[in-house]
């Protein structure tokens, strides 16, 4: 029977020629050895198979891991995706998404009507990026709803986050949810296809990253965020008037 075990389309090189050459003189001024560039990336290689795993192995015991994740606590909430051309190919790893159970009936229980979007790279060989939804508690703290590991931050990858998200909480009139993400071009095409009219704000902090590099006075940063962290339409208006006045 053909087993399937997936593979990240994504891989990392053991190191530059440049990185090879700052290890092989690190290891002639700390051990006094004069060792060969082939001997450092077979020596390097075995390294990072030591600390890091065979890579095919551990994708191969996904299936395992999100059926684990379904059996112990029938409220999680699992979906991966993988492809193959051939049937008689290796299946390449995909997409993962979890909601644990715990995060939904937190989320929905104890949070506020408040979810935030975003992105980030992962440090590992294979690459890849993570996608995560978060909310704010009664105590303002962050209270995560759902991950997801995808190969990258895109359009196609957003909106099936996003199908999955709402699989987990449920449809968004039953909440008035409103999120926040930064201006991630992917993610606003996806609000405007999978969720017109629900409403949506842009991060302050990512406003400002291009905001700055305009206008750099420290008057201008502190005008922005006192307009963004008012409470009055009355004291926003005069904080926009103050930077209008400005330039």
């Amino acid at each position: 029977m053909f087993v399937e075990h997936f593979n990240m389309e994504m891989g990392k090189s053991v190191g530059s020629p440049k990185v090879v050459v700052a290890e092989r003189n690190t290891v002639v001024r700390k051990l006094m050895l004069d060792v060969l560039k082939h001997k450092l990336y077979r020596a390097k290689k075995r390294a990072l198979l030591e600390i890091e795993g065979d890579h095919d192995l551990q994708f191969n015991k996904l299936w395992d891991y999100c059926n684990q994740i379904r059996t112990k606590n029938p409220g999680n909430v699992v979906q991966m995706k993988v492809e193959s051309t051939h049937p008689n190919q290796l299946a390449h790893f995909m997409r993962l998404f979890i909601s644990y159970h715990a995060m939904i009936t937190g989320f929905l229980g104890g949070c506020r009507p408040f979810i935030g979007l975003d992105g980030c790279h992962l440090k590992g060989s294979v690459g890849g990026q993570m996608l995560s939804a978060v909310a704010r508690d009664g105590n303002n703290g962050i209270f995560p709803v759902a991950i997801a590991v995808v190969k990258a931050e895109i359009k196609e990858t957003w909106t099936w986050f996003m199908t999955n998200l709402l699989q987990a909480i449920g449809g968004l009139e039953d909440h008035g949810c409103t999120f926040i993400f930064d201006r991630e071009k992917g993610l606003v095409r996806t609000f405007d296809e999978l969720l017109p009219g629900v409403e949506y704000q842009y991060c302050v902090r990512h406003m400002y990253a291009n905001f700055k590099g305009q206008y750099k006075e420290r008057i201008f940063k502190d005008e922005i965020w006192m307009a963004a962290t008012t409470y009055t339409v009355h004291e926003f208006k005069q904080h926009m008037e103050n930077i209008r006045k400005l330039d």
